[in-house]
């Protein structure tokens, strides 16, 4: 029997991460010959003892595994595309932790609703690095990339307007008609850049055509790095998001004056409450989309 499914991984010089994603792969309840595993990593080569001990990993199962570099996280994806065999491939991100009906979830989303084109599942945090801080509520759990719409199937742009890369899936033959990965959008490993919204740049173009959904059943773990567990970061996050969105045409912001005037301080403030650091995030929302709307970045 061909595969039905290819989970693809794209990775850059994160293999300590990456081998605790790998070893979740290997228990899932899908019969092996259902699937294909892909890891693209992107990092120039290199040899190091994590890294080989992923290798070894991909060797021993029978994992596919390229090392090429790409033009960034929308190039790497692209390049899973051209070496994907299956008819459906399903992108997550190194540092995510898979439970066993992971691929069984996939290959029967498709096969319940052949008129779905796409979907991107729930993500949920994996703190084991590092402890969740007091002033990080849930409204702000999207900039590290986590997903929860609910307990049912959603279809995009019904009550939300995002999905999470760590977790989306697609038939191949999408990719024919629409399109790869915009190349100018995404991550570019060993920069300080955290341009996004290639994956939802793509669903947007799918959904006048084509159905996409939010799928509850699909889920999976997300690692929380501790470097990412500050203020500084997930303003740095937030202001690229703006980037992002008006790159793409899709602000959703709002430009006031006296909003940035009456809080401005709160740039120089560290946040001991989720009241404030939500000021602060959207202070630096505000201000970005300002900036860029009015010309003047």
């Amino acid at each position: 029997m061909n595969p039905k499914i290819t989970i693809a991984i794209c990775t850059y010089d994160n293999y300590k991460i990456l081998s605790i994603c790998l070893r979740s792969l290997l228990n899932q309840s899908c019969p092996r010959s259902f699937y294909e595993i892909l890891v693209l990593d992107n990092t120039p080569q290199k040899d190091s003892v994590v890294k080989n001990e992923c290798v070894d990993i991909c060797n021993t199962f029978g994992f596919i595994y390229l090392n090429k570099e790409t033009n960034g996280l929308s190039g790497a994806r692209n390049a899973c595309i051209e070496n994907c065999n299956t008819d459906l491939i399903h992108f997550i991100d190194d540092d995510t932790v898979l439970p066993a009906n992971f691929i069984e979830e996939s290959i029967n989303c498709f096969y319940l609703d052949e008129s779905l084109a796409a979907f991107g599942g729930k993500v949920i945090p994996d703190w084991r690095f590092v402890d969740r801080p007091a002033w990080l509520s849930d409204d702000y759990l999207g900039f590290l990339s986590m997903v929860d719409f609910g307990d049912n199937k959603k279809v995009f742009g019904d009550g939300f307007h995002w999905l999470a890369g760590a977790n989306i899936c697609f038939k191949k033959s999408v990719f024919e008609s629409y399109g790869f990965f915009d190349e100018s959008l995404g991550r570019k490993g060993g920069t300080s850049s955290l341009l996004g919204a290639e994956e939802n740049n793509l669903f947007r173009n799918m959904i006048k055509k084509e159905k996409v959904i939010y799928n509850s059943f699909s889920m999976l773990f997300h690692i929380v790095p501790p470097e990412r567990v500050c203020q500084s970061w997930f303003i740095k996050r937030a202001s690229w998001g703006v980037v992002s969105d008006i790159l793409i045409n899709c602000s959703w912001g709002s430009y006031s004056k006296d909003f940035l005037k009456d809080n401005v301080h709160l740039l120089l403030e560290e946040a001991q409450d989720e009241e404030t650091f939500g000021l602060r995030m959207k202070l630096a929302h505000e201000l970005n989309y300002g900036l860029l709307k009015t010309g003047l970045l």
